[in-house]
């Protein structure tokens, strides 16, 4: 299997672990190909570039290596796109993918992946923090479109307040979809992958003046 799949620890932990892999596969650095950082989000168009450079001849070595670091920013189109490589990789290439949680991307793309799971920063966990948070997310998920905005607006006022709120349930969400003793039905499942998704997306626009609350109020209305 030529698909390398770096799952949780920190942003550095996953980038030491692609940089090990690359030493021992002997990768040179003009045979690395990447997606730039500043992207808010990696879509069809990069990944369509991305997949043709994988063709290419290694300029030194046998190999070349492909590395997405920020997995989580794979929109949906992109994932697809990129799943038709990963059913037929070029020989002489290998793909590493690095995610925060997996659950954000496609199943067909982790079951195409060699995973490795890096110890969770966070495993000493509140778990009363964590069982408040859980309710208020299963309340949300099974409220109707009209109550979301009023549970919203008791999440807080200032930018501040709702950027801590977004941190903790994106942490409170991937625990839950990891959690083996967690047990839900695939609506439930869904809902959470759904609200874990946008809540990441309003990660990436926070530093640009983009209004928090209109992001948090189409992540709430937008679950399913």
């Amino acid at each position: 299997m030529h698909t390398i799949l770096i799952i949780g620890g920190t942003k550095e932990s996953r980038v030491l672990c692609v940089d090990e892999h690359l030493s021992t596969w002997k990768i040179s650095p003009f045979d690395r190909i990447g997606i730039p950082d500043d992207l808010p989000s990696i879509g069809i168009g990069e990944i369509r570039a991305f997949t043709k450079k994988l063709l290419l001849t290694p300029q030194q070595g046998t190999h070349v290596a492909g590395i997405i670091l920020r997995g989580d920013t794979l929109t949906a189109e992109a994932q697809q796109a990129l799943l038709k490589t990963l059913e037929e990789p070029p020989e002489h290439a290998y793909i590493i993918i690095a995610v925060s949680n997996k659950a954000v991307l496609l199943p067909t793309i982790v079951s195409r992946s060699i995973c490795i799971t890096l110890k969770d920063p966070s495993a000493a966990r509140d778990p009363e923090q964590d069982r408040i948070r859980t309710q208020a997310i299963n309340e949300l998920i099974h409220a109707p479109r009209g109550k979301r905005l009023q549970l919203l607006g008791s999440v807080g006022k200032t930018k501040d307040d709702l950027a801590t709120w977004a941190d903790g349930a994106i942490e409170t969400l991937e625990h839950d979809l990891t959690a083996p003793q967690k047990l839900m039905d695939n609506t439930e499942i869904t809902a959470r992958i759904s609200l874990l998704h946008s809540l990441i997306e309003t990660r990436k626009y926070r530093e640009n003046n983009v209004n928090l609350l209109l992001l948090l109020e189409h992540a709430f209305l937008s679950l399913p």
